[in-house]
């Protein structure tokens, strides 16, 4: 007989998670932390059904560490994932993580940690439903600045007092998304997500609320490297403890300042023609250097914020109809990367429909909307 040819030997596949990603984190020193250790590991094996993802800032004590461990079984087309966290801020806000708002800036320590789950359903490549669950403790510490003495102008912060609230919200959605990209950003399809999500509260310190949430966003390109962009939001907060929405800056109205107008309830039109505005600029003082691929937009922006019964979005008299609750803006901006950055430069000016009022100049990194 002829000898068997020899080949690969088939074997049952057996379960190996093995290292995808491991950030370039490190050991650090700060003033007032000490040193600590951060990172980052991402993991799968070699199918991809399986993927785990841990994440750590440690620092001198594990409750001013941040910690994240999570799980994705993405093996059937149900994919189910679960995470557990710890995460602790110092911050100088108008908002917490929970969504509630302050009246001014407020100086605070904030720990959370709970777990949060996911399950997605996909109906085809674009569309897809999405059950999430989050659960969190929140604790918070409140400080106050104080000035030792007038003569030696010594600043320190003193607590003066602490709350803890406690997160319950599962949510579902409807999420479509058939965008197509340059290297700007989106320019051909449709972005959309609609989601209602519940907070459960079972004591005091529960958070007890229903919020609903729409973002439609369309991308058409007009030519070759031209394209328009529209997106209108709109969102509302029920319960004991609503949400709170707020409106401003460089990525809602370009004409105001960031997070300048607040509400249980937001409406936003932001409008973009996007296009083209230089293609190579070398200039040769001091040496030779240059830009490419200068992006330039014109856009326009409408929107309001408010709380229940308190609406009233235009106003009439005997010069004509103006804006009156409505927030609008128009403008330009400009874009273009420094080395991986993507770097926004916008100017926009205030408008009722009447007068148009003060400019404002905004900057951002990252991708337009």
């Amino acid at each position: 007989d002829p000898p068997a040819p020899k080949g690969g030997s088939i074997s049952k596949y057996k379960l190996k998670m093995a290292p995808d990603f491991v950030g370039g984190g490190g050991v650090y020193f700060a003033t007032g932390y000490g040193f600590g250790l951060a990172n980052t590991i991402a993991m799968s094996d070699i199918l991809g059904d399986h993927r785990m993802i841990f994440s750590f800032n440690i620092q001198k004590d594990i409750a001013d560490s941040d910690l994240l461990a999570s799980y994705y079984y993405l093996k059937r087309r149900i994919n189910y994932g679960i995470g557990f966290f710890q995460f602790s801020s110092y911050m100088n806000s108008r908002i917490s993580s929970i969504g509630e708002s302050f009246s001014n800036y407020r100086l605070f320590a904030e720990r959370n940690y709970g777990l949060y789950g996911m399950i997605s359903y996909p109906l085809n490549t674009f569309n897809r439903f999405d059950l999430e669950l989050q659960a969190f403790v929140s604790e918070r510490r409140f400080f106050d600045r104080i000035v030792d003495d007038e003569y030696s102008g010594q600043i320190f912060y003193a607590e003066s007092n602490s709350s803890t609230r406690r997160l319950i919200e599962p949510s579902i959605s409807y999420v479509h998304d058939s965008s197509f990209y340059d290297m700007f950003g989106p320019v051909e399809g449709s972005r959309y997500t609609l989601s209602i999500s519940k907070g459960i509260s079972y004591d005091e310190t529960g958070v007890s609320r229903t919020t609903g949430y729409l973002d439609f966003r369309k991308y058409k390109r007009v030519f070759h490297r031209n394209s328009f962009a529209f997106r209108v939001a709109v969102a509302g907060s029920e319960g004991e403890d609503p949400r709170t929405f707020f409106l401003g800056g460089p990525s809602t109205l370009r004409g105001y300042d960031y997070l300048a107008f607040e509400g249980s309830r937001m409406a936003i039109l932001n409008l973009e023609y996007r296009f083209p505005l230089v293609d190579a600029l070398i200039l040769g003082f001091p040496g030779r250097w240059g830009l490419g691929n200068v992006g330039g937009k014109l856009f326009y922006d409408v929107g309001t914020t408010w709380n229940k019964n308190e609406l009233n979005p235009l106003r009439s008299d005997v010069n004509g109809l103006a804006f009156r609750d409505l927030l609008a803006d128009f403008g330009f901006g400009v874009h273009f990367y420094m080395a991986y950055f993507l770097l926004n430069f916008q100017v926009a000016w205030q408008t009722d429909m009447r007068e148009v009022y003060a400019s404002h100049f905004s900057f951002f990194i990252g991708p337009a909307f």
